[in-house]
């Protein structure tokens, strides 16, 4: 999501006080007693009937949610995992478990507290979602809650489950993506909608370029420079090569009229996030109905831009989680009316599961000038309408029957015991005959330079060297400044690419032609390979041609796939990351091998392990790893090479380095703590200075032999 107040950004909603979560919800009570413009404002929208479940469900903490990565396909490791979690958490049912008591002492001097439980179920509406009314502080202290607290981190470090609001997940099964779609979230950080979009674009797992299946891309959009790096870390988690993260104003995302326009477009505004209530109690205390009517044009202007990069006959989804009809209903009438073709989808056959209610026809402004409730836009002061616009009041009655403003969904907390949500999904119309005739000449226009590009990737100097620096100025909404480097096609038959197809034998199978690198000094020497979509490689070479890396600011694209290790001085340098182990390892004949699953333990226990002529080390694989595979592993020559395993899905990749006189995993501390959690062993791995020192005292006495 792009920059917001209350939801997310440094001045919003995510602010934590120094207070336990338990202070936090009684403040939360009291700041709603005294918050009387709340209940002013939203009494005029709520039904007088549920008022008071609305206000108590709003002071409850919420359900913890949480969703599976990935397809739920025969086989798939979604779908295997989601079966394991049933069976192991579930007692087998997806249905929604008893109501139970659970014990817990939160050593405040306060003894034992009590809680209602109710187990982690399946959320009828989203097979792959699950919820449990589990308060984190019994998931964190009551032993009988200790291994789902433990699966929990374990899963989602490790990238197979996503925690994540339940209606936050509502807006992507609405925008209904195909594998193969252009899509872009507009205002994504801090990444969740954007990884699901990611599963839905990409279907079955593979690489770039070798089916049909894999052309789509997401592009995952912020305004704020920090907000950018988080969808960075966040994508990397799920190791997809479709996501592309740019930073831009939403508001004014450029397009250049060469390149195709999106199949799916998500604008999930900035927003005053008063449905985020359960979440951030202390917005108690801040929230005024001025915050809606601040946003409003930044709504409509987002609205505007992501329904002009929406393909003819296409969809985007609008939402927000607000309550606010101002920054709801209001931005998608204005927008409906000031754009050509818009209409509302009407979504009652889809999810009937899901309870949602109507969009509003009518409602009142407020104007926090004059303290007073105002049903148009003429009846405000000269001098109050500069403060206003006419677009944050409700159309005449039979302009909003017109427009169907019923048709967009209202998500309320006691509904389905979730925050609240506003989503409105719209369709464009399908290309006129003329519109037809200006996206031919586009297309063809867009294979000429594309042909263009492929046969002269970027220019050179005299002595062949690409004379394309790369590097650009980025500037971000609050007008922070940064460096990028640009993405830039890679020679294909460059040295270096020669040595990495030699040395793990990788045939042509490896997508060559969507390989990247980033800046000019990387193109004759990189320190990394990407491999991107398609798409992006299309981009990628038309930004080279007509030098305009300027235009778009790309802050991340596609997977790193390989790495050069600078250390390694006597031996091929290049390692296979961790993140693309899965999907470069069935394409490689060499330095791969198989080993039982178990003996995994060793390495993740260790983090780097003696070779067999090291009996008297604790860490040397003879004590634990088979003699046979110990022999393979001993044989290889120093480089980096891969462990192959078997799991329930198939086979899984795992990065090593075999070094001189040791092996080394290639995965980071963090997840290796959480491995070696999946393996029922204490990670015992040195110091780096240790580790340094370890390397320097075996390397030399391997010289010395």
């Amino acid at each position: 999501m792009g920059k917001r107040k209350g939801r997310g950004s440094k001045k919003g909603g995510d602010k934590r006080s120094n207070n336990t979560r338990d202070d936090s919800w009684g403040t939360a009570r009291d700041d709603a007693k005294l918050n009387d413009a709340f209940a002013q404002y939203y009494k005029r929208i709520v039904p007088a009937e549920e008022w008071d479940t609305f206000i108590e469900t709003l002071l409850q903490e919420l359900p913890i949610t949480f969703r599976f990565n990935g397809l739920l396909q025969d086989g798939s490791p979604a779908t295997v995992l989601r079966e394991d979690f049933i069976k192991t958490h579930c007692a087998g049912s997806i249905e929604k478990p008893e109501t139970v008591t659970a014990e817990v002492d939160n050593n405040r001097g306060e003894g034992i507290l009590k809680f209602d439980v109710t187990g982690p179920h399946q959320m009828k509406w989203y097979p792959a979602a699950f919820k449990m009314t589990i308060p984190k502080l019994v998931l964190r202290k009551n032993a009988d809650y200790r291994a789902l607290h433990e699966y929990l981190k374990i899963q989602h470090v490790q990238g197979n489950i996503t925690r994540q609001e339940a209606v936050s997940m509502v807006p992507p099964l609405f925008l209904d993506v195909q594998p193969g779609h252009r899509v872009i979230d507009m205002c994504a950080a801090p990444g969740s909608k954007s990884a699901q979009l990611v599963d839905m674009a990409m279907g079955p797992p593979h690489l770039p370029g070798t089916t049909e299946k894999d052309t789509g891309i997401v592009v995952a959009n912020d305004a704020e420079r920090d907000r950018a790096y988080l969808l960075c870390f966040n994508l990397s988690r799920i190791g997809s090569p479709l996501a592309c993260i740019t930073c831009h104003d939403a508001g004014h995302y450029p397009h250049d009229p060469d390149t195709p326009l999106y199949d799916r477009v998500l604008a999930d505004v900035p927003c005053s996030g008063d449905g985020t209530l359960r979440k951030a109690p202390d917005l108690w205390r801040r929230w005024t109905p001025a915050l809606g009517v601040g946003l409003h044009a930044t709504q409509l202007r987002i609205a505007i831009r992501a329904f002009n990069l929406l393909k003819p006959g296409c969809r985007m989804v609008y939402s927000t989680c607000s309550f606010n009809p101002i920054e709801n209903e209001a931005v998608v009438a204005a927008m409906l009316q000031h754009v050509h073709g818009a209409t509302l989808v009407d979504t009652t056959g889809q999810m009937p599961e899901l309870k949602r209610r109507p969009g509003l026809h009518a409602w009142d402004v407020f104007n926090y000038r004059s303290k007073e409730y105002v049903e148009s836009f003429d009846k405000l002061s000269e001098e109050d309408q500069k403060k206003f616009v006419a677009t944050m009041f409700p159309p005449a009655a039979e302009t909003a029957a017109d427009l169907h403003l019923e048709r967009c969904m209202r998500f309320y907390p006691h509904d389905g015991d979730t925050g609240g949500f506003f989503v409105a999904v719209i369709q464009k119309a399908p290309a006129t005959e003329e519109e037809l005739a200006r996206e031919k000449t586009r297309a063809a226009r867009r294979e000429e330079r594309l042909k263009e590009a492929e046969a002269a990737p970027a220019p050179t100097d005299e002595s062949g060297v690409p004379t394309e620096t790369g590097k650009h100025l980025i500037v971000d909404i609050n007008n922070r400044t940064f460096i990028e480097e640009a993405f830039l096609p890679v020679v294909p038959d460059a040295p270096y690419i020669r040595t990495i197809r030699d040395f793990f034998g990788i045939g042509d199978d490896f997508p060559i032609a969507n390989t990247v690198v980033r800046g000019q000094h990387s193109v004759n020497k990189p320190s990394k390979l990407y491999v991107v979509p398609p798409p992006a490689m299309e981009f990628i070479n038309k930004l080279t041609k007509d030098k305009k890396h300027f235009m778009y600011n790309l802050i991340n694209c596609g997977i790193d796939v390989f790495s050069h290790c600078n250390r390694a001085q006597e031996t091929n340098p290049w390692r296979i990351t961790q993140q693309a182990a899965n999907l470069v390892g069935p394409m490689c004949t060499k330095r791969v091998i198989d080993m039982p699953r178990e003996q995994l333990a060793g390495f993740f226990k260790y983090g780097i392990v003696g070779l067999i002529d090291r009996p008297d080390e604790d860490n040397s694989m003879e004590n634990w790893l088979d003699k046979s595979v110990a022999e393979l592993v001993t044989a290889l020559s120093t480089g980096c090479f891969l462990v192959r395993v078997p799991c329930r899905w198939g086979k899984e990749y795992y990065a090593m380095w075999r070094a001189k006189a040791s092996v080394a995993t290639l995965i980071k501390k963090d997840m290796l703590a959480v491995l070696c959690g999946e393996f029922g062993v204490t990670m015992v791995m040195p110091r780096d200075e240790e580790i340094a020192r370890h390397e320097k005292k075996r390397a030399k006495e391997a010289e010395d032999e």
